[in-house]
């Protein structure tokens, strides 16, 4: 057996999980408020109420878990699980944002996986004549998700 599928050999420990994903969700939930004050500065408050709702389901998902007690190490299949959930999760969770800029569903959702995995793709037709909040949520989401 070759290294690279060795690591798929142990169990994912469910715990160990949860708690990475728990801390990935509440800085989610703390990026979010960057957005939020750009919707409150340029007075686009359903923009704002968007954020303040999405940030406070993130935390609240995440404070059950943070304290879960676990093994300071992680295994390598379980590192993969938590950066797939955080994708997924932090890719939902920007579609009702997004949504306040008059978009649908799955235009929310095109934009919000495009933005998370920083490929710049859009299907909006006039992205310029989106709500500033909108534009910077994007664009925030593009550059915290580049770093991830």
């Amino acid at each position: 057996m070759n290294e690279g599928s060795s690591i798929l050999m142990y169990a994912i420990r469910g715990p160990v999980v949860l708690k990475y994903v728990a801390q990935l969700l509440l800085v989610q939930a703390i990026l979010f408020l960057l957005p939020l004050s750009v919707a409150l500065l340029y007075t686009e408050y359903e923009f704002a109420l968007r954020f303040v709702a999405i940030s406070c389901l993130l935390a609240t998902m995440a404070l059950p878990f943070i304290r879960l007690p676990v093994p300071a190490h992680i295994q390598a299949n379980e590192a993969l699980t938590v950066t797939v959930i955080a994708f997924v999760l932090g890719a939902t969770a920007m579609v009702y944002p997004f949504m306040g800029a008059e978009i649908s569903f799955l235009d929310a959702v095109f934009e919000s996986v495009s933005s998370i995995t920083t490929t710049g793709l859009s299907t909006i037709a006039e992205l310029e004549d989106k709500p500033r909040s909108f534009l910077f949520a994007r664009a925030w989401m593009q550059w915290y998700g580049g770093l991830g």
